[in-house]
């Protein structure tokens, strides 16, 4: 008893795509995906605005 709890503390990486150039975007590689993994980025969610599409990706990764 007595002993401290650690609360995980986290960064965040937003990238936005937009839902109009969806069709001429150019998505990550599997090597880019693996060099994210690499850094310590996890996908965490991502959300799409019903208005125009547009895609918003969180990563999270420990912070240091």
């Amino acid at each position: 008893m007595g002993g401290y709890l650690y609360m995980q503390q986290w960064e965040y990486k937003i990238c936005k795509l937009s839902g109009r150039a969806m069709s001429t975007i150019e998505l990550p590689t599997e090597e880019e995906l693996n060099e994210l993994g690499k850094d310590g980025w996890e996908l965490a969610t991502s959300m799409t605005d019903k208005t125009d599409f547009d895609n918003t990706l969180i990563y999270k990764r420990p912070k240091k």
